[in-house]
């Protein structure tokens, strides 16, 4: 059932303006200005969003981020007994979150929250500006890390979604509108859906943010789903490099054998296409969004998995292994078993080995031992993290990416391997070729 609700409007617009390539902003007036942080210059005080106590302060104010309890380099790279202080330090750590008095507060002048807020650290290349990128954020919980997640992968010409889950309260709620009100080209969702595991439900707020980004007036080039409890693996720069590399490829997994039991008793499905089971989790090129939005196989597919189970591992999915339609960016590679995978998220399902955090529903929420596989995995996003559960590995994961940002801003950027990307399966066996059943 979709629900709608007003959606807060705040602060006023912040303006994008040009200037000499590349872009930060003027605290001053709000305006987003362009032009590179020099070459060595000191990190930018960024206050008000990281707020557990290990962080290092100045007169109050949080520097972008810098963990004090332990050094997160000798983590990231596995030493094994500052892996064991870390876990045993962040048993006292005290995670102090944000009040709704404080979000106001921080709030209450867009060009300060967006200057001390960190949402400024990067500069915007040429080649960045050039390749808009659209974002949709299902959020429910944990408002403060929504707010770092966003901080990370916010830059001022793409475009972001978030859905706020009914279920929600209007305290949380709240808590996102207010960090949308300083960001002009982040918007909260006004149709609102009471997700339910399992349902439609989990798949419509992916779909009306979608429907929603797609008006926007910036032309963006992929779509990229993500959930407030994740964290980027790869900065703007380096998705973009990553994105171009797909050459209109889609990140889209599939498995025509999986969980067919989900979906059996409802065939044939429309067009008689074969139902693929895969990942929520989807890296969409715009022409693929086009074809779910208003194809009439799009549409139609869409009313059928309404009663079927888990429709958000199966619609997307089902679309883009159909050789048959010839949906932009999709696989040419019609196969009927084995499971087709992608770059979009470093997940862990199941396999206790590869997990140094806890299981929750089978699906690791990662811990402090998990770093080194974290800072060196292709992926583009980790997921998942809980807030509460060994909150030094999303501090040091967090401190690492902006480590990257900071290499970047030197002009010494962390290496990549764009062949990674471009040799894969998904990009060779990308379709091409015009539209054949719309």
């Amino acid at each position: 059932m979709v629900h709608k609700k007003l959606v807060f409007t705040g602060c006023a617009l912040l303006l994008a303006a040009l200037f000499l390539g590349t872009m930060i902003y003027s605290p001053d007036s709000g305006i987003k200005l362009m032009r590179p942080l020099q070459k060595g210059a000191a990190w930018v005080k960024a206050g008000m969003v990281a707020t557990n106590e290990n962080m290092k302060t100045l007169d109050g104010v949080s520097i972008t981020p810098k963990v004090r309890a332990v050094d997160c380099k000798l983590i990231w790279t596995g030493d094994k007994n500052e892996t064991q202080k870390a876990i045993e330090v962040q048993k006292s750590i005290n995670q102090t979150l944000k009040t709704l008095s404080q979000f106001r507060n921080s709030t209450w002048d867009c060009g300060r929250y967006i200057q001390h807020g960190g949402f400024n650290l990067a500069s915007v290349s040429e080649e960045e500006l050039s390749f808009p990128v659209a974002f949709s954020l299902l959020v429910y919980r944990d408002a403060d890390q929504v707010e770092r997640f966003l901080r990370a992968i916010y830059r001022p010409h793409n475009v972001y979604c978030i859905h706020v889950d009914f279920k929600a309260d209007n305290s949380y709620r709240r808590r996102i509108e207010l960090m949308a009100s300083c960001l002009s080209n982040v918007f909260v969702s006004s149709v609102v859906v009471d997700v339910r595991w399992g349902r439609f439900t989990n798949l419509e707020p992916e779909v009306i943010c979608m429907r929603q980004l797609w008006k926007h007036e910036v032309k963006w080039k992929y779509f990229i789903n993500l959930t407030g409890q994740e964290f980027a693996l790869k900065t703007n720069k380096e998705l973009v490099r990553i994105l171009k590399a797909f050459q209109g490829a889609n990140g889209i997994s599939g498995n025509p054998t999986a969980n067919v039991d989900r979906w059996k008793k409802y065939l044939p499905a429309p067009y008689n296409v074969t139902i693929y089971k895969g990942a929520v989790h989807i890296v969409a090129s715009r022409g693929y969004v086009d074809y779910v939005l208003h194809s009439k196989v799009g549409q139609a597919l869409f009313e059928w998995v309404k009663p079927t189970g888990h429709p958000d591992e199966s619609y997307f999915n089902t679309l883009n292994f159909n050789t048959k339609l010839g949906v932009p960016g999709s696989t040419t590679v019609n196969f009927t078993k084995g499971s087709y995978g992608n770059f979009n998220r470093h997940k862990i399902w199941g396999d206790r080995s590869k997990c140094a955090g806890k299981f929750v529903r089978a699906i690791c929420h990662f811990g402090v031992g998990d770093l080194p596989r974290l800072t060196s995995s292709p992926h583009l996003f980790a997921n998942k993290f809980s807030y509460d559960h060994q909150p030094l590995a999303y501090d040091c994961l967090e401190e690492w990416y902006f480590h990257k940002v900071r290499l970047e801003e030197a002009g010494t950027p962390w290496p990549l391997n764009d062949s990674l990307y471009s040799h894969s399966d998904m990009v060779k066996h990308r379709y091409t070729g015009p539209v054949k059943i719309w």
